[in-house]
């Protein structure tokens, strides 16, 4: 809310720009971005199809059913008030 200007790139691209290769690795994220989580994930989609990948993550109510079609062969389970823990069944 402060008018300033904020370049942002997706996990994805920021991997492939830095040339760090992550494949077959298990991964454990939390993500709290104050609203933009949905953004996120779609961002790390190659991450997560290459990965092991669970997560601690906010999720509200009108982004459930978002969350659940993106995460297809992910369990979902309620950590909280709003917050989930996303398990891989990648194993």
């Amino acid at each position: 809310n402060t008018g300033k200007k904020i370049d942002c790139i997706s996990i994805d691209d920021f991997v492939k720009e830095n040339d760090k290769p992550i494949k077959n690795k298990n991964i454990f994220m939390k993500i709290d971005t104050e609203g933009t989580e949905l953004n996120v994930v779609k961002g790390m989609l190659k991450l997560l199809n290459e990965n092991n990948v669970d997560m601690l993550i906010e999720i509200n109510d009108r982004n459930k059913s978002k969350f659940s079609n993106i995460l297809k062969g992910y369990e979902i389970r309620e950590f909280g008030r709003n917050f989930f823990f996303i398990k891989s069944n990648n194993v």
